[in-house]
């Protein structure tokens, strides 16, 4: 969910070199360990040494972002940056809200995160040298549709846990609507935003696209109240994540 993005980003820029990849990957996963270690550091009341993890994983996104405001790049990234924490204080403010769900809370609250998580892929595409134009936001756009998909799908695996038995064919369509609702916008959405920008090839971001979307159909026709294996879960999303990467990269550089 973070390098797929800032693949994509690199990609797809018109000149990306070794060295200003190399501290942006640096920099964004340094940022991305750091957020992670400072939500269980205000989760837990024990520090079982968060602060010092904290301390180097933020040592490491400035030793990677840093220089980058040195070069050509350095507006582009500092107005995403601007973005980024825009989101991050939006999650933060949903998940003061009461009188919801906390399951539908954290899907909303996930789905701003995802939305920060695929501002790397403009973010790949400026220090490649190219500036924050309709194809960066496009890109984020798409990254942002598509990994937000495995949130919807992953909480309709959860929610069929509640049950004891059996699902009938009913309530698996009923636990599954709202996902197959969001695959469904996904396969025409992507591919007809393409055409609209006339930023790359559509068929090709459909075809990135299809294998969740098929697998929202097939899983909510079989879907079972057993626990998954969340191994699994995890590799086949690695596998969806790096073929929508690549077919996108494709749709982008062919155009």
């Amino acid at each position: 969910m973070l390098y797929g993005p800032l693949l994509l980003g690199l990609a797809t820029a018109p000149d990306p070199r070794f060295a200003s990849s190399a501290l942006l990957t640096l920099g964004v996963t340094g940022v991305y360990l750091a957020r992670n270690a400072i939500g269980l550091l205000l989760r837990r009341r024990r520090n079982e040494g968060l602060t010092a993890w904290t301390a180097l994983f933020t040592l490491l996104a400035a030793a990677g972002l840093l220089p980058l405001l040195g070069s050509p790049a350095r507006d582009a990234l500092l107005d995403l940056a601007g973005w980024a924490i825009g989101f991050t204080l939006a999650h933060t403010a949903l998940l003061t809200v009461r009188g919801r769900k906390r399951l539908d809370r954290t899907l909303w609250g996930e789905a701003l995160g995802v939305a920060a998580l695929a501002l790397v892929a403009p973010a790949g595409r400026a220090v490649g040298g190219a500036p924050l134009d309709r194809v960066a936001f496009l890109l984020w756009i798409l990254c942002a549709l598509f990994f937000s998909s495995s949130l919807c799908y992953v909480k309709m695996r959860l929610a069929a846990l509640k049950f004891r038995r059996d699902l009938t064919l009913r309530e698996r369509l009923s636990l599954g609507q709202y996902q197959l609702a969001y695959h469904a916008a996904l396969i025409f959405l992507a591919p007809g935003l393409v055409a609209w920008l006339s930023a790359g090839n559509p068929w090709t971001v459909a075809v990135a696209c299809l294998p969740v979307v098929v697998r929202s159909v097939s899983d909510t026709l079989r879907l079972t109240s057993r626990v998954p294996s969340f191994q699994r879960l995890g590799a086949a999303e690695g596998v969806y994540a790096l073929w929508f990467a690549a077919w996108t990269i494709v749709a982008f550089r062919s155009s």
